[in-house]
């Protein structure tokens, strides 16, 4: 299976097969995938930026904004972890990094060149394609 298809299903799924705007039930072949924080403004393809719309909806946001898209990255960004859609980085066990995750409070998330980086109690998450390339403890 291809990626892009793989990713589709899982979006389609975490939706409940439905738009993330209207809540419209959606047949699967009618979805489209909208980045919620907009390619144009440097919004990723990774999952956590990809919500399942109806073409309606998606005409209607356009390149618009929404307020609260760092809360949405940060949500959907653990649930990706603990769904294994997001990669833990090299010589990290899967089920370490869910724990890890779970177990801290994600309370900022900025962009730093290709990666999106979570931030909270003393860690960095750097994150790139699906993948959490490197966590960084910090003290402030």
């Amino acid at each position: 299976m291809k990626k892009k298809y793989i990713d589709r299903q899982y979006i389609y799924e975490r939706e409940n097969k439905k738009c993330f705007f209207c809540s419209k039930f959606l047949y699967k072949n009618k979805i489209t995938l909208d980045h919620y924080y907009p390619k144009k403004y440097g919004g990723t393809e990774e999952v956590f930026n990809l919500v399942c719309s109806c073409k309606k909806c998606n005409n209607m946001k356009k390149s618009k904004v929404p307020d609260n898209h760092k809360e949405h990255w940060i949500k959907y960004f653990v649930k990706a972890v603990v769904d294994g859609r997001i990669s833990p980085p090299h010589g990290t066990y899967r089920s370490e990094f869910i724990k890890m995750i779970k177990n801290i409070e994600i309370d900022k998330v900025y962009k730093n060149g290709d990666y999106t980086v979570f931030e909270g109690d003393g860690k960095r998450i750097y994150v790139r394609e699906n993948k959490a390339d490197k966590i960084v403890e910090f003290y402030s």
